[in-house]
């Protein structure tokens, strides 16, 4: 996800600033999420953990048969189809 910031492809970034880029990208999203989570507890303290969970929920629930149904339905006319899958290591199959 986190991609090198290249000093080729940036001359005013440092050999050092290239090597550092990852890194400092993880750090400001960590603050980034910071930032969320604090604006959600003074805005919405109580609700906005249980919406969150929510939403997860729904969307995760019978992921699998709702992307078949959209291959099915939406792609049922084409010849080729490429999918791209990520796999969280976390998900279990019995």
């Amino acid at each position: 996800m986190l991609q090198r910031i290249m000093h080729s492809k940036y001359p005013d970034i440092t050999v050092e600033e290239e090597e550092i880029s990852i890194p400092l990208q993880t750090v400001c999203l960590a603050i980034f999420d910071a930032i969320l989570v604090h604006m959600l507890n003074k805005v919405a303290s109580s609700s906005w953990q249980p919406i969150r969970r929510t939403v997860c929920k729904a969307l995760n629930k019978d992921k699998d048969k709702k992307i078949m149904s959209i291959l099915k339905d939406v792609y049922k006319d084409a010849d080729v189809v490429f999918l791209q899958v990520k796999f969280s290591g976390d998900r279990r199959r019995g």
